[in-house]
């Protein structure tokens, strides 16, 4: 089956989710870009912890819809529709998870 690398990249690989790390030969050992990008660390720290600890529960479940919304909304015009779709996909997994713990 035909996938694509979490950059972008064409894949000869079995069937799988989003939620699996699927990596070309260039990208193995790199971060995940989808779950852990680098470039959203601030030392140790990734960005969207920041922001959990600044928001409230609701405002942080507005975070996380909105930006599941922005992926779903621009995956097929930027050029790595698959990357885009698996990035809303692990933030309405966030959300859920979220909304399942404040209960």
């Amino acid at each position: 089956m035909i996938k694509h690398c979490s950059c972008g990249k064409k894949m000869e690989v079995p069937d799988f989710d989003c939620a699996e790390v699927v990596e070309c030969s260039e990208c193995v050992g790199k971060k995940n870009v989808v779950e852990h990008p680098s470039y959203y660390n601030v030392g140790k720290v990734e960005a969207w912890d920041i922001i959990k600890t600044i928001l409230t529960p609701e405002e942080f479940e507005g975070w996380l819809m909105g930006s599941a919304l922005k992926y779903l909304i621009r995956y097929k015009h930027k050029g790595y529709p698959y990357q885009d779709l698996c990035k809303a996909q692990n933030y309405l997994g966030k959300l859920i998870k979220q909304i399942k713990d404040n209960k």
